[in-house]
């Protein structure tokens, strides 16, 4: 489900320049407050069993230029969602 929706945003992002170009600024200003980091293969937990937080990116025509992640906690993964949990 999570590359499904990976698979989506990068068509989203190959069809559309500028929604690009705000997706990479929003990703970036993530990783500069702390909000995202990159793992390494140690940080990574070893497990039969990874999740991901599936999120995609909207924009709202009251506010030309800025876009705003949405992180879907109600996403369901084998019926399990974070949000159950």
């Amino acid at each position: 489900m999570a590359l499904k929706r990976l698979q989506s945003m990068e068509k989203k992002v190959d069809m559309d320049e500028d929604f690009a170009m705000q997706y990479c600024r929003k990703f970036e200003e993530y990783v500069e407050k702390g909000y995202a980091v990159q793992l390494i293969d140690s940080e990574v937990q070893s497990g039969p069993t990874k999740w991901f937080l599936p999120f995609f990116a909207v924009r709202n025509d009251k506010k030309p230029g800025k876009i705003r992640f949405v992180f879907d906690a109600a996403a369901k993964s084998n019926r399990i969602s974070l949000n159950d949990m």
